[in-house]
């Protein structure tokens, strides 16, 4: 092992080799923090970590990102309302045990901290910014980088901060809710800057949390030289879920067959239903059953408005979506009824209702009240 002096006649930029395992340290003890003390945080301490995070890298120096910070209880009550709201939502995508797992968890400190910091990006900093023609998302990318660094700096001086919060981006779907908003910005994590209750916060939180476990070794996809790195599973990282799409095996055939010939002997005119009988023998396909028996079913229902009811064509008003949305979370449409007797849960998603709505178990994914409609023509 060269001792400091060699290193720094090879390498005269070289940090000190306390300096070094400083920072190896505040990588290695980065860790999401979920108790909190409510000790106020000193202003010059906040400041100091705010520059750390605006220090960061950067796509052609556009430094997209702007920090919110947000000390009103009222203001952090209205976004725990929030945040709730959205659990409720995230927690209707998980089937049991999951959905009890994922509840379980202590996901926030929005009350508990002394103050939150609001990180958001904003896409039009900088103008023509070089470097960002191929991919427009490196102001996200380069705002995670500020992010990153507000963590590590807040981590150097023993200030913890959760991950990110599960309804963030929320505010931006909707206009109207009481959450701070940045002009142009897409908020990103909303972070909790506090001092955590625990002498060791790596071992509480989701470190302890069931199916939370750190993976065992760097994965490198197209690497030149392997060097020390963890050798990487055979497609494992070649996409999104490269281990799962691998794992999948081709239809199997004498299933689909089974249930093809099952089909011919029912009471109907062979082919009468359609996409329905193609879909029941791919179905027969995957689980290789003629009959399959499927136990984790649900039905997703995206609600949203079109401008098309300006035109006077559609059955029923505009208002009657949120109504019907309403419904279906208590289950009282006729999509319901048949999601019992499916034995299927049914998730409602907003994806674009003209009203503010709300309600417990409502994905919200809106994207903008659709109002457009048809030009009319003059004759």
């Amino acid at each position: 092992m060269p001792d400091e002096q060699t290193t720094k006649r090879s390498n005269p930029n070289a940090l000190p080799d306390a300096q070094r395992r400083g920072v190896y340290a505040a990588i290695y003890g980065r860790c999401d923090i979920r108790t909190f003390r409510p000790d106020p945080i000193p202003d010059d301490v906040l400041a100091r970590i705010l520059d750390a995070a605006h220090h960061a890298g950067s796509v052609g120096f556009m430094q997209p990102w702007d920090f919110l910070v947000i000390k009103s209880a009222e203001t952090r009550t209205a976004v725990r309302a929030l945040f709730e709201r959205e659990r409720q939502a995230a927690a209707c995508l998980y089937d049991e045990p999951r959905r009890s797992d994922y509840l379980a968890l202590k996901l926030e400190g929005i009350i508990e901290a002394p103050l939150n910091v609001c990180v958001a990006c904003d896409p039009t900093r900088g103008g023509e910014v070089l470097g960002r023609n191929s991919v427009p998302e490196t102001d996200v990318y380069s705002t995670c980088c500020a992010v990153q660094n507000l963590w590590l700096a807040a981590r150097r001086g023993g200030r913890g901060r959760p991950g990110q919060h599960p309804q963030d981006g929320a505010p931006a779907r909707d206009p109207r809710h009481p959450a701070p908003r940045h002009p142009r910005g897409l908020p990103l994590p909303r972070l909790c800057r506090c001092l955590p209750r625990t002498p060791d916060p790596r071992h509480g939180g989701l470190a302890a949390a069931p199916r939370a476990r750190r993976g065992g070794g760097v994965r490198v996809v197209g690497a030149t030289r392997r060097a020390d790195l963890a050798r990487p599973q055979a497609g494992a990282c070649a996409r999104p879920g490269g281990g799962t799409i691998a794992a999948i095996g081709p239809l199997d055939e004498a299933a689909q067959v089974a249930a093809r010939a099952r089909q011919d002997t029912l009471t109907k005119p062979p082919g009468s239903l359609g996409r329905l009988e193609e879909v029941a023998i791919r179905l027969a396909g995957i689980t290789g059953r003629a009959r399959p028996i499927l136990n984790r079913k649900a039905i997703i229902v995206l609600a949203g408005d079109h401008g098309v009811v300006a035109e006077g064509v559609s059955a029923y008003p505009a208002a009657v979506t949120p109504q019907m949305v309403a419904n279906f979370l208590h289950g009282g449409a006729a999509i319901n009824v048949l999601a019992r007797a499916a034995g299927a849960r049914v998730v409602v998603v907003d994806v674009g209702v003209a009203a503010l709505i709300a309600g417990t178990g409502l994905v919200a994914r809106k994207g903008r009240p659709a109002r457009a409609t048809w030009p009319r023509v003059r004759r």
